[in-house]
């Protein structure tokens, strides 16, 4: 399994647009298969329309890496 040394984020004020809605990052080194790197929480009147929202800005977030 490789692992890549430089991990950039695009895209992460499209996934900050959504009102009450927080991003973190958990700032790893690298890549190594398929780590979560980070999640985002959205707060909202129902618990289906906040999975709406985090499932809308994580979709929005790409990640790279070399």
């Amino acid at each position: 399994m490789a692992i890549r040394n430089h991990i950039t984020f695009f895209n992460l004020e499209q996934a900050l647009q959504y009102p009450d809605t927080q991003l973190y990052l958990f700032g790893k080194p690298n890549i190594c298969g398929k780590r979560r790197m980070g999640v985002v929480v959205a707060q909202s009147h129902s618990i289906q329309k906040a999975r709406e929202i985090t499932n809308k800005a994580a979709q929005s977030i790409q990640i790279t890496d070399t």
